[in-house]
């Protein structure tokens, strides 16, 4: 007999298309609708479903719920080989092998976790359009994960508590669904540091090999120091360690200040060129790289980088970058479209040119010239048309019309030639000005034969390198004053409120500007339109309008568009108007002196209000990147360090002198999950 409850579930099943339908609606999408719908999967002897698809789909969310992961049992058919009845089990079905003690202090493979669990629920079919749970049991014989921490651990530690994120990613084919603790640190018992070590050991040989177990401990080690840090882990079908992801509160802190854009460089292997060392960089108000998230990973599929993508989103609470540049590749395109799809992504034009001698060899050899012709092609065609014209003379002088690999450039020219990227921000990366050492940092420390042994320690040199050459910056921004080189008033304001890499960016332009001509060459409806050329012989020029009402100056070149600071031609329109201050609207935050005191931006989408800090975990984050920031500036010498130090030491004294109702932080966490189950 099949409840009024059995028949609702089934019901509603059908109405998110569970079963096969025109669309082909996916298992795990079905689930993340169904999900939503519900707050609780129940299974009942009797319970009746469409199709084993649909059976299949429900028991998945009913194994997260509880906290174990399911997997395809046995299969019976009949003699026509049409299937009658199925089973799922718990993934640890498996009986343990023979004369292996549970308790054994061996290193395990993949086999020795499953342990015989008698979890399972078998379904058969009824009629042509019915299936029927017969046989159902839910008593496990281990331990399983918490379902509490399932809903609600993403991207938030407790205190003091030890997290591995071991996901189940879709379209990823591994052997594992739910988060992990150390039992040791937290009680929360599922695929533990251990277990992932003996994966690395057990089983098929994989990318990390032996090694794995360092970069879990260094990981696992770094997390419980930084309470706020992430810490994903993939494994493969077989079990295997297949990839790691982090990125800590001072990345997210930056990403916080500066997530205009994003660059997702994965130019750099390791292990013999066995792992992929992919690391997510912004770009600071120094022009500077600043680390925001890393990955080693074995495979390189597209579901990899989706998983990579989605750990780091997470991270970052869901943020999406203005901006995502990254290497030509079909696999992480694709999933650059899915998990970005409300950013512009853009490929990084360097890694293309730097691929040229490889990917023809046979004609850089031939001629010495190519190399530089083709480089000057790209990097010097100011419009499209004028790119259309070399692009086409270059290709037909070399006869690389049929080449497959310059055909694609040709297609995706809109991602990453400077005459179609302009108007885009890009923070310098995308135009022929470069930021300070892109991609180069890590490449000085880590290459391809860098051991897992040696990378934690090469990594960590990177960083430190990294975060002093900041520290630098900021100290001569601080300590220094730019040398000006006009009396302009406009001269002096930039210089007191840009950087000192970019007042010096704003000098070039703002001197060249001096030297330029104007040509009007129509005035309507308060829209002028003007020719700047830099010399009365130079025959390519740059189209400035000029609005009067707002003192708005739009020009062909698109540079401040794409970099944030204002070209020569706008430049010298403001001269000839007689404009004698830059309008606050070229004056981009990011690029100031003051990026990083408060909030980035009014609709800042990371860092919480302070009355919007209702739990424990945002109150948390919060004030961590708050002391981040005291952290960076008071860093800088040793007077205001021994000041910050003071005062911290005395609030500590303060904070933990004052009494704190218990049952009132309880209250405000219950209240906090109980919004979050019906928001899920």
């Amino acid at each position: 007999m099949v409840t009024s409850k059995e028949k609702m579930v089934g019901e509603e099943l059908d109405e998110f298309d569970l079963a096969s339908s025109e669309e082909e609606t996916s298992s795990q999408e079905a689930m993340r609708l169904a999900t939503e719908k519900y707050d609780r999967c129940d299974i009942y002897l009797g319970m009746e479903f469409s199709t084993d698809r649909q059976a299949s789909a429900y028991y998945d969310m009913y194994a997260k719920q509880e906290g174990f992961r399911a997997r395809d049992g046995e299969v019976r058919r009949l003699e026509d080989g049409t299937i009658c009845a199925r089973q799922y089990v718990c993934s640890r079905a498996k009986r343990m092998r023979e004369g292996e003690a549970e308790e054994s202090n061996q290193k395990r493979g993949p086999a020795v976790l499953r342990k015989g669990c008698p979890v399972m629920i078998e379904i058969e079919r009824v009629s042509e359009y019915g299936w029927e749970v017969v046989d159902f049991c839910d008593e496990h014989n281990h331990k399983v994960v918490s379902p509490y921490w399932e809903k609600v651990h993403k991207g938030k530690p407790p205190k003091s508590k030890k997290k591995m994120d071991v996901r189940k990613e879709e379209g990823v084919q591994t052997n594992f669904i739910s988060d992990a603790l150390e039992e040791q640190t937290c009680g929360y018992v599922g695929v533990g540091a251990e277990d992932a070590s003996n994966r690395t050991m057990g089983g098929k040989p994989n990318a990390f090999g032996s090694d794995g177990q360092i970069v879990l401990d260094y990981f696992t080690k770094w997390q419980v120091r930084n309470a706020t840090c992430v810490f994903a882990v993939q494994l493969d079908d077989e079990q295997c360690l297949s990839g790691v992801f982090w990125s800590d509160a001072r990345a997210r802190l930056m990403y916080n200040l500066f997530s205009d854009v994003v660059i997702f460089d994965t130019t750099t292997k390791i292990n013999g060129n066995k792992l992929l060392f992919a690391t997510f960089l912004g770009v600071n108000n120094h022009a500077q790289l600043v680390f925001l998230g890393g990955a080693l990973v074995a495979s390189e599929t597209e579901a990899t980088f989706m998983w990579i993508f989605r750990s780091w989103l997470e991270a970052m609470h869901g943020y999406q970058p203005g901006c995502i540049i990254t290497d030509l590749d079909e696999k992480i395109q694709h999933a650059t479209s899915k998990m970005f799809p409300n950013s512009n992504h853009r490929l990084c034009k360097r890694h293309i040119l730097k691929k040229v001698p490889q990917k023809l060899s046979d004609v850089c050899l031939k001629f010495k010239e190519f190399h530089h012709e083709f480089s000057d092609c790209i990097c010097k065609s100011r419009t499209e048309s004028e790119f259309e014209n070399n692009w086409t003379e270059l290709v037909l002088k070399y006869s690389l019309r049929s080449n497959e690999w310059v055909s694609s450039l040709y297609k995706q020219r809109h991602s990453w030639v400077p005459a179609y990227v302009t108007g885009i921000f890009s923070a310098g990366v995308l135009t022929e000005w470069h930021v300070e050492g892109v991609y180069s940092i890590f490449d000085m420390y880590i290459n391809e034969n860098t051991t897992l042994k040696e990378f934690i320690k090469q990594y960590e040199t990177a960083l430190r390198v990294m975060l002093e050459k900041e520290g630098d910056e900021e100290y001569k921004m601080i300590c220094s004053k730019p040398e000006l080189r006009t009396p302009v008033p406009m001269e002096q304001q930039a210089a007191e409120f840009y950087t000192r890499v970019m007042f010096l960016k704003f000098q070039k332009e703002f001197i060249r500007s001096l030297a330029c001509i104007a040509m009007l060459v129509s005035d309507c409806g308060g829209l002028e339109l003007y020719t700047v050329k830099e010399t009365m012989h130079d025959d390519s020029g740059s189209g400035v309008i000029f609005r009067r009402e707002d003192n708005v100056a739009n020009c062909s070149c698109h540079f401040f568009e794409s970099d944030g600071i204002l070209c020569r031609h706008a430049l010298t329109i403001f001269k000839i108007k007689q404009i004698f201050i830059i309008p606050d609207r070229y004056i981009l935050r990011r690029w100031t002196k003051f990026a990083k005191n408060g909030k980035a931006s009014e609709d800042d989408a990371i860092r919480p209000n302070d009355e919007d800090a209702t739990s424990v975990v945002a109150r948390f984050n919060s004030m961590f990147s708050e002391a981040i920031e005291i952290a960076d500036k008071a860093a800088l010498s040793k007077e205001t360090y021994l000041m910050a130090i003071k005062f911290l030491r005395e609030l500590n004294v303060k904070v933990g002198a004052t009494p704190i109702d218990a049952n009132v932080s309880i209250e405000e966490e219950n209240v906090r999950q109980d919004s979050y189950k019906k928001g899920h």
